[in-house]
């Protein structure tokens, strides 16, 4: 093993940074979800099977406060998104995957009374 594939453990967690955005993508893409990122270009873009939902991950310059990722709805006949959920650089990619997890799952048939 060379040093560029040794993990470091750090804690507490929220210190680590970011982490390794592939906790997200790869889920996604083993679930069918398709790339249409642009090659040679510094982002991810997957979308949906049935393309309504879309990833976007760009980080987008040195702050990392900034919006990197983007999950939303997604049709290609409407620009404007329904939905939209932005994460900066600092949050960690389990909470992203977390996230796009829930998406996988299909929406229960009733809604559970409160």
């Amino acid at each position: 093993m060379n040093r560029a594939d040794q993990l470091y453990e750090i804690a507490p967690r929220h210190l680590a940074g970011g982490g390794d955005p592939r906790h997200v993508t790869e889920v996604l893409l083993a679930s069918g979800w398709s790339d249409h990122s642009v090659p040679r270009y510094p982002h991810v873009l997957l979308r949906s099977p049935d393309r309504m939902l879309q990833l976007v991950l760009e980080p987008s310059g040195p702050d990392p406060r900034d919006t990197w990722w983007r999950v939303s709805s997604y049709s290609p006949s409407n620009p404007d998104p329904d939905w939209v959920a932005h994460f900066g650089g600092y949050t960690p990619a389990e909470f992203v995957a977390a996230f796009t997890d829930a998406l996988l799952n299909p929406p229960p048939g009733e809604t559970p009374d409160v």
